[in-house]
């Protein structure tokens, strides 16, 4: 999935690079009611996104989170994240997509589905 295509993103982040993403800030795992009031696993990410444009706080939302694996959150500020987000085509229990940090392999996790919650501009000024 092309997340970074989301309006949200376009809006804040015109020329938005995937490689200016910087280590997660906040990784938060709960859980909520969806529309059929069935208890399910959610994630939201906080992840700073640097580049010499832009500055901008990302909040992404994945519900119906599966298969959680983490082996390393501690990690330094000035690191890229390397976000590998894949459409899984395989029909299985609402497991859409497929989602890793694919370069250091700190998280991975499936979930239903993405979304942007919001995009804040960092820019002085």
């Amino acid at each position: 999935m092309t997340w970074f295509l989301d309006e949200k993103v376009q809006k804040q982040i015109p020329d938005f690079n995937i490689n200016h993403l910087k280590q997660i800030n906040e990784f938060h795992y709960f859980k909520e009611y969806n529309e059929h009031y069935d208890l399910i696993n959610c994630i939201h990410l906080h992840i700073p996104y640097e580049s010499a444009t832009h500055k901008a706080d990302i909040h992404l939302k994945f519900t119906n989170v599966s298969s959680v694996q983490i082996k390393d959150l501690e990690l330094t500020n000035d690191s890229s994240l390397f976000l590998n987000i894949q459409l899984l085509d395989r029909g299985w229990e609402y497991l859409n997509y497929f989602i890793e940090d694919y370069e250091e392999q700190y998280f991975s996790f499936y979930c239903e589905t993405i979304q942007v919650i919001q995009v804040v501009s960092n820019e002085s000024g």
